[in-house]
């Protein structure tokens, strides 16, 4: 494991959120990297990457928009060990099916982040104590210089498709909410 980064599917702060099919894609041929179902373990039914599942997941047969889904609430969700497919340097989508129960906190659908000394990279989406999804993009600069893209409002017990893009050759990244571009940002990296 690269030292001080990972994949983590979890609510930040202990606020419950359901997860429910979780898709890795690298946009560059259309492969799908990995896909998460989450309707009753932590397994990618692509390459078989499979997860740590920490205290407070609890998966659940049905309730979720496919079936199953992943209760998460608490600190450690599920995590990841790095793997370098799910943490491409060039184009990329992650989509995920989440409905938050809270929206008090900084709730963290996906985190898969880098924090060195003097640097920071990688993506996170979350739902803000402003009830708002944040598509978050470090590209290596200094630590608290997130690129943020700020989209609509979540919703409470509500299921929600979230999709982040980022494309390389024009330097945009684009946080998709229910299949509608939500917020796009060019210029800041990832």
């Amino acid at each position: 494991m690269q030292a001080n980064t990972f994949t983590r599917i979890m609510p930040l702060f202990g606020v419950a959120v359901m997860a429910s099919s979780l898709a890795f894609t690298a946009k560059v041929n259309g492969e799908l990297i990995s896909h998460f179902p989450l309707d009753n373990d932590a397994v990618d039914v692509v390459n078989g990457f499979e997860g740590y599942v920490g205290d407070g997941v609890r998966f659940v047969s049905d309730g979720g928009i496919f079936g199953g889904a992943a209760e998460l609430e608490g600190f450690e969700g599920i995590q990841l060990e790095y793997e370098e497919t799910l943490n491409p340097e060039e184009s990329f989508s992650v989509t995920a099916w989440v409905q938050p129960t809270d929206t008090a906190n900084w709730n963290s659908v996906i985190t898969s982040r880098s924090h060195f000394e003097d640097t920071i990279s990688g993506y996170i989406i979350y739902n803000s104590p402003n009830n708002e999804w944040d598509f978050w993009t470090g590209g290596g600069g200094a630590p608290g210089t997130w690129g943020r893209n700020i989209g609509p409002n979540g919703v409470v017990d509500e299921w929600t498709h979230l999709a982040i893009s980022y494309e390389e050759t024009t330097d945009t990244k684009i946080l998709w909410v229910n299949g509608e571009n939500a917020a796009e940002v060019a210029g800041q990296g990832y």
